[in-house]
């Protein structure tokens, strides 16, 4: 049999064609080579029209009429569907219709035209695809330029967190757009710069959030937000804010429990650093620290914080309330076993406007010690023998173990040759005139606690 799309033998047992594989229905008649042979003449019919002269066939031309009786003529038979002969048509059964077997080369024929037009419509639909592609790259461009150019107008408005935060969701919609656009015209540096600007967003939005809890006076919060900020806008003046803040706090929470002591150290650091909330906190606490000094009996301690306050509130009156007032001319102290009238001793106080302490040593002991008035003169006896002379004076007395303080003035008499201890003879005058004029007695000064 043959194949009925390229007319090619098929092996009787093959289910492809082995030239082109069209598959062989089962269900269609074979064509054998008998059944392509054309029909035999009978008697009964006609003897069919010769075929068309084949390349290869030869037509003998018909006998005279003379020669031979009517008989029937039967071309030659050529060979089915070989080279350029026209294939012989398939027998049918009367009633159906006759199927057509394709001449040879006409599939080949076709073949081309129908590449072409499969190419010509693949070029068409590849280039409507990419005009479609292309216009939907730039509606896309342009949404995301529009959004681009909201977050743009929001942000330079933005006056808030929420400002900042629909400014940032217009930048992060646009951004997302450039960034599926890949390198479609400047998307990608245009995804950049709303990357940037929606951290920029992002950043305004903490900002704004740190600045909520210092309002809220969430110190500690707010101070952890702005350093987290870095140098940021003024994040780093505002996170130093915070802690002072903070530390004023705990300054005032130290003053409130009576620790005058450990708040005022935090109260004038704050007040060196110009926060402004510290102003008064200061003299306030040394108040309260001199008046616990004043109620411990701490006099001069108490005097001396009183008087570094100057005018603040009744501080004056305070100070001069720590003050003990001037022992009377005479004196205060004198050692039994120094009685004698071996000596007299006469002190005269001419010009001096401020009251004397003195005391007067032999050897390590103290023997006398006594104190002069303003104007007020003073005679004392002592044995005979060697002594030092030490002399103090000043205007606030706070007894004889703090004397003038340390603003009083405290020194050694040089009485002879300029030496600190001084023989007095028996049955000698000696008269020691304070702060005179013309005076012969020399000074060498002692420091407080050494008197």
């Amino acid at each position: 049999m043959y194949c009925s799309d390229c007319g090619k033998a098929i092996p009787e047992d093959s289910a492809f064609c082995p030239e082109c594989g069209v598959p062989v229905p089962a269900e269609k008649k074979e064509v054998s080579e008998s059944q392509l042979k054309s029909p035999e003449v009978s008697e009964e019919a006609p003897a069919p029209p010769p075929p068309p002269p084949l390349p290869d066939q030869i037509i003998q031309p018909p006998a005279p009429d003379f020669q031979q009786p009517a008989s029937p003529v039967v071309a030659q038979q050529a060979p089915p569907y070989a080279g350029s002969q026209v294939p012989p048509t398939e027998q049918v059964a009367p009633g159906k219709k006759q199927k057509k077997i394709k001449q040879p080369g006409e599939k080949k024929k076709k073949t081309p035209i129908i590449i072409a037009v499969i190419v010509v419509a693949v070029l068409i639909i590849a280039g409507a695809s990419f005009g479609i592609f292309k216009l939907i790259q730039s509606n896309n461009y342009q949404a995301a330029t529009a959004l681009q150019e909201s977050g743009d107008a929001s942000f330079s408005d933005a006056l808030n967190k929420e400002d900042y935060s629909n400014a940032r969701n217009y930048y992060s919609q646009a951004d997302e757009k450039f960034t599926k656009l890949g390198d479609y015209e400047d998307a990608s540096s245009r995804a950049a710069a709303c990357q940037g600007q929606s951290d920029l967003c992002l950043q305004y939005m903490d900002y704004y959030d740190a600045l909520a809890l210092f309002d809220a006076s969430s110190y500690e919060e707010a101070k952890t937000a702005f350093e987290a900020l870095g140098d940021f806008e003024d994040a780093v003046e505002l996170a130093d804010l915070c802690q002072q803040n903070i530390d004023f706090e705990k300054a005032v929470a130290l003053y409130e429990a009576g620790k005058y002591t450990e708040a005022l150290p935090i109260f004038e650091t704050l007040e060196d650093g110009d926060f402004t909330e510290a102003d008064g906190w200061v003299d306030k606490t040394n108040y309260g620290i001199a008046d616990d000094l004043f109620k411990a009996g701490s006099l001069y301690e108490a005097w001396q914080a009183f008087t570094e306050l100057g005018e603040y509130e009744d501080s004056v009156a305070r100070a001069t309330a720590c003050t003990t007032p001037y022992p009377a001319t005479g004196e205060i102290y004198h050692d039994g076993g120094f009685i004698s009238s071996a000596v007299q001793i006469d002190f005269v106080m001419a010009g001096s406007t401020v009251p004397y302490y003195i005391k007067i040593y032999s050897g390590d002991t103290l023997v006398v010690s006594l104190f002069l008035n303003v104007g007020a003169n003073l005679t004392i006896e002592l044995p005979a023998g060697s002594y030092v002379f030490k002399a103090s004076r000043g205007t606030n007395w706070f007894g004889e173990d703090i004397k003038f303080g340390n603003e009083g003035f405290y020194y050694t008499m040089l009485l002879e040759n300029d030496q600190p201890t001084t023989a007095l003879e028996y049955n000698h005058i000696y008269t020691i005139t304070m702060q005179a004029a013309n005076g012969n007695v020399g000074q060498q000064k002692e420091d407080p606690s050494n008197f």
